[in-house]
């Protein structure tokens, strides 16, 4: 039987760093105890405790906050709260969400958003990793979708127990070059499933959706040029598999090409309404899909808009091509980030 929590668990003594607990796995605890323990001598260690004199650390909360049972075991997720004690409080510096109490313990970066993520198999307890995510957390659809990527990784699930969207948001989180790693790795029948499953996505997704599934495509055909022999395999892959796919990427990476070729783009843009067009100095997602809407206000002929070569880079027609919904916070930015000391 595994462990049924989900009841928040306080530490009751913190004298000497000493602890006792209630309702907490040992593998739990320990884990909770060395994460806090390595993220404080790191804080000091790094200079950030600014003439604060640390002293002492503590784990303030730990509580099961989410789990889910697939069919080769359960991912859990423990949402954890630490603090560091101040000998001089008032040197503290706050930023983000640090707090510091009048008894000097503070929090140095976002609190209640750590998360100790254990594996779980007839009672066996296997700690992963530690993450911070002060968005996008559980409850949220990207945060399922990542778990189901995880869960298929380890083992615990399969690619045919993944949903579309649940496909379609790891293909979004992951257009950088992640999912083709993760294509990569997979056989040809997981791949297929793939393929079929965002197939779903381009013919009875919403109007969302499908939007979200093209975006990646053409950011993907953005960054194509710094792909490894792996990832270009399973882009290749992935596009020969979807012919929509294939067109939005392509269209996108012939941008790309006559900009960075020295040449320049004519293109013209139509709006949706049929009202008006207006140049364009920066290549955008307008630019890409060919099509965008504007307001009523802008009247007039429709020019042949030129794009000098210099008005693009990588990296900004990443930003512009694919914008991240307001607040988000990509897991897989977080995850490359983790255990890094914040404040």
């Amino acid at each position: 039987m595994r462990h049924v929590g989900g009841a928040a668990v306080r530490a009751i003594e913190f004298k000497n760093v000493s602890f006792r607990y209630e309702d907490v796995p040992e593998p739990v605890l320990a884990a909770a105890k060395a994460t806090v323990q390595k993220a404080y001598q790191d804080y000091k260690n790094g200079g950030y405790d600014s003439g604060a004199d640390l002293d002492n650390w503590r784990v303030e909360y730990v509580s099961e906050d989410w789990y889910r049972a697939y069919p080769n075991g359960t991912l859990i997720a423990y949402n954890l709260n630490y603090e560091y004690h101040a000998q001089k409080p008032a040197n503290v510096t706050l930023a983000g969400g640090a707090y510091v109490d009048e008894d000097g313990w503070l929090m140095p970066d976002y609190p209640y958003c750590h998360y100790l993520f254990f594996t779980e198999t007839d009672g066996q307890y296997t700690f992963l990793e530690e993450w911070m995510l002060n968005d996008g957390g559980p409850g949220s659809k990207v945060f399922d979708a990542e778990m189901q990527r995880w869960a298929v990784e380890l083992g615990l699930s399969s690619v045919a127990d993944t949903a579309p969207e649940e496909l379609l948001h790891q293909l979004y989180d992951g257009m950088g070059g992640q999912f083709l790693t993760q294509l990569s790795t997979m056989s040809e029948t997981d791949r297929q499933t793939v393929c079929q499953k965002l197939d779903v996505i381009l013919q009875e997704g919403t109007a969302e959706q499908q939007s979200l599934y093209l975006d990646a495509v053409q950011t993907m055909a953005w960054c194509s040029h710094s792909f490894d022999g792996a990832q270009r395999e399973a882009y290749d892959y992935f596009l020969e598999h979807s012919a929509r796919s294939s067109q939005a990427a392509y269209r996108a990476q012939a941008v790309m090409d006559a900009l960075t070729g020295g040449g320049a783009v004519q293109m013209r843009l139509e709006p949706a309404d049929g009202a008006a067009t207006i140049p364009l100095a920066f290549p955008t997602a307008a630019v890409l899909s060919g099509r965008r809407a504007f307001p009523a206000a802008f009247t007039g002929p429709r020019p042949r808009t030129a794009i000098p070569p210099a008005a693009a880079s990588p990296c900004k027609a990443r930003t512009d091509a694919a914008p991240l919904p307001r607040g988000r916070i990509p897991l897989s930015c977080a995850a490359r980030n983790r255990g890094k000391p914040h404040g």
